[in-house]
């Protein structure tokens, strides 16, 4: 056997072999599969997996490591570990198996990008009837992929495939879901083809078929019997079956306890503890919850021939995994992936190419579903980041020693909403700021009885460790008007501390951003500037706006960029610049670029850039644009309800006369900065 389901093999006798090689090393009966096999559940696992459509890097190959099959951590820092350039350009539901003769392994994937070609139903009736393959001999370095064509002429597509070691017959069983032409492309089938080196493929035959569409089947063997479990595309199911021999007959277990969820895919099973003594084995199902968007939900059963499957506790992913596959290792393959993973991206991937410095290197989108993203470099050498959740009920930070890195950091929640009263509704535009050795996030919030009650409200924590240390709300920042009131940003020139904040004026259409000085970092004094308001048609698209502040001081101007229009397509960036030697509280001192300096882009799929932030690569020479963006244009319903909007980054470009050029919002994928 030799699948990652192979690799749990006979749960009856796992321990007693474990024991004998510990002992004596490898019995001279066994086989050079079954005995790394047979050691491998206790030394670690990886996991192979994709993370969306959401851009081209999204359906490439990802890899998690784990001792226990329970926690995951990212490899290569959260970034795509082999990229697929040939066919569509696209890598989903990564299958990792284990040679037979054990001394390579294989990874099998589907050659599909929905990102490039936004057309399900071309994927299913003409899309690639190849599969992608990789090879590797440590699961370190691996090999440039290749297209290998095994669905039929008139298949439609060749959807999740995996592959099982047939033992009857001496070669590997590979199988995925197809549709044909023959039924006008109307139903899935699980097809497969035999194959001994993933290069030269038997004939496609029907593997499996039911009544109704199936997809995404998977295999284990638990020693005594064969288990198999399918998603029912008519129901949005699993089910689950079991034989005696690969060949079948297939039965269908009537009491599996899973049946009846729905809205799940891409099921994989794998032993995560063998049997010890009178333990019983802990099998591990885990089914991608796609209907939701949480990824793989983890469930546990001690009997596949019971079907009782437990929700499961103690998993933890570094972000939502899509389906895809689980080998287990060693621990001497354990123990080399963590060493390579420890030596830098780059190290894991494809033979011969090497990675650029992550300090200056990420993968846009950086985080999914965060907006309003505020990154702060810290003279600590880390990247804080606060951003606006999609539920609206939370204060999160995240850190990492590089902006990409910000992409698999674990976010801290270090404050909620409250369940009445104010601060009690619409969490909105949390910044960090460090400020005379405390920190500060200042963020906007409504009352959870008047949603729109929006006011900004001040949180202080003055430990020296802002994901650890306690958090104190220090209220209401008062600025002069009790009406809508939102999106502070805080800067320091030539010695004064500054607010520029988000205003709606009774009896005044749209919404204004002032200035003031602060005397304290929570509250403001004297006088009190109008900048701007909606004035121009670009501004005043869906909504009167010019929202969300954020400043940038260089080549002898403070530069103060905000967000105009509704928060759809229609919402950009504008632009506001004075004399750094002017006084900043006259307005007269102040210009606005007519035109806005970023706007939504067909041409790199990205719309309704807007509420940045500002930072630099570690050496502070370099400026770096930070905000969101969704990569789709068309929203069904009102915007603010949509949870798309994502953080990005992209360097800004300085001209000859000094004045900042953003360009237009860079494509999904990957992003190195470039060298001046």
């Amino acid at each position: 056997m030799l699948s990652h389901s192979s690799s749990v093999i006979r749960a009856s006798i796992v321990a007693a072999l474990a024991v004998v090689a510990a002992a004596f090393g490898p019995p001279a009966t066994s086989s050079a599969s079954q005995m790394p096999e047979a050691a491998a559940a206790p030394g670690g696992f990886l996991f192979a997996t994709f993370r969306g459509e959401s851009g081209p890097m999204g359906e490439q190959v990802y890899f998690a490591l784990s001792r226990d099959g329970r926690t995951w951590s990212a490899l290569e820092e959260g970034r795509p570990a082999l990229v697929s350039e040939i066919g569509e350009k696209g890598a989903r539901d990564p299958y990792l198996l284990r040679a037979h003769e054990g001394d390579k392994f294989y990874l099998i994937a589907t050659d599909l990008s929905i990102h490039h070609n936004r057309d399900w139903g071309r994927a299913v009736r003409g899309g690639s009837r190849s599969l992608l393959v990789w090879e590797s001999t440590d699961l370190v370095r691996w090999s440039e992929p290749r297209l290998v064509r095994v669905a039929p002429d008139d298949a439609g597509c060749a959807w999740a495939p995996e592959a099982i070691y047939d033992v009857e017959n001496g070669d590997y069983i590979v199988f995925w879901a197809s549709t044909t032409e023959r039924d006008a492309f109307e139903k899935h089938r699980i097809w497969a083809a035999r194959t001994r080196d993933f290069r030269e493929f038997g004939e496609p035959f029907v593997f499996i078929e039911k009544p109704t569409t199936i997809i995404d089947t998977t295999i284990v063997h638990d020693g005594q019997r064969y288990h198999r479990f399918t998603k029912d595309e008519k129901y949005k199911a699993i089910t689950l079956e079991s034989a005696d021999r690969l060949s079948g007959p297939w039965v269908e277990q009537p009491d599996f306890s899973l049946a009846k969820l729905v809205g799940y895919e891409g099921p994989q099973c794998y032993l995560i503890e063998p049997a010890q003594g009178d333990r019983p084995p802990t099998w591990g199902l885990i089914i991608d919850h796609y209907a939701a968007g949480r990824g793989y939900q983890p469930y546990v059963t001690h009997d596949l021939d019971a079907g009782q499957f437990e929700p499961a506790e103690g998993f933890s992913f570094p972000f939502p995994f899509r389906h895809g596959s689980v080998l287990s290792l060693t621990a001497a393959e354990y123990d080399r992936l963590a060493a390579a993973a420890a030596s830098g991206p780059g190290a894991i991937g494809v033979a011969g190419k090497t990675a650029p410095d992550p300090a200056l290197a990420w993968t846009n989108p950086i985080v999914p579903q965060r907006a309003d993203p505020h990154v702060f470099l810290h003279t600590d050498g880390w990247y804080y980041l606060a951003a606006t959740v999609p539920e609206y009920d939370r204060i999160e930070i995240r850190r990492a020693r590089t902006l990409g890195g910000l992409s698999t950091a674990t976010p801290k929640v270090i404050w909620r909403k409250h369940a009445t009263g104010v601060m009690g509704a619409h969490i909105w535009a949390p910044e960090i700021h460090f400020i005379d050795g405390k920190w500060y996030i200042y963020f906007t919030a409504g009352e959870a009885e008047q949603i729109w009650a929006i006011r900004l409200w001040v949180l202080e924590c003055d430990g020296p460790d802002p994901l650890a240390d306690e958090w104190v709300e220090r209220g209401k920042l008062a600025v002069g008007w009790e009406s809508f009131t939102l999106d502070a940003t805080t800067f320091e020139h030539r010695g004064v501390r500054y607010l520029a904040w988000t205003q709606a004026v009774p009896d005044v259409r749209g919404t204004n951003i002032y200035l003031a000085r602060m005397d304290t970092p929570t509250s403001i004094t004297g006088d009190i500037t109008l900048l701007t308001r909606p004035e121009f048609e670009w501004e005043r698209r869906g909504h009167w706006v010019t929202e969300a502040p954020a400043v940038l001081i260089k080549n002898g101007r403070v530069w103060m960029t905000y967000s105009a229009s509704a928060t759809d397509a229609n919402y950009c960036l504008g632009l506001l610049s004075a004399p750094d030697d002017a006084d900043l509280l006259d307005a007269s001192v102040w210009t606005k670029s007519p035109e806005p300096v970023l706007r939504s882009d067909p041409e790199t799929g990205q719309f309704g850039p807007g509420h940045n932030s500002f930072t630099t690569t570690p050496d502070g020479k370099t400026d770096i644009l930070v905000y969101h963006a969704r990569n789709y244009e068309r929203i069904e319903g009102e915007p603010l309800r949509n949870p798309d909007r994502a953080t990005r980054a992209q360097v800004i470009r300085w001209r000859a006369d000094g004045s900042p050029d953003f360009g237009p919002p860079v494509v999904d994928g990957p992003y190195v900065v470039p060298t001046p």
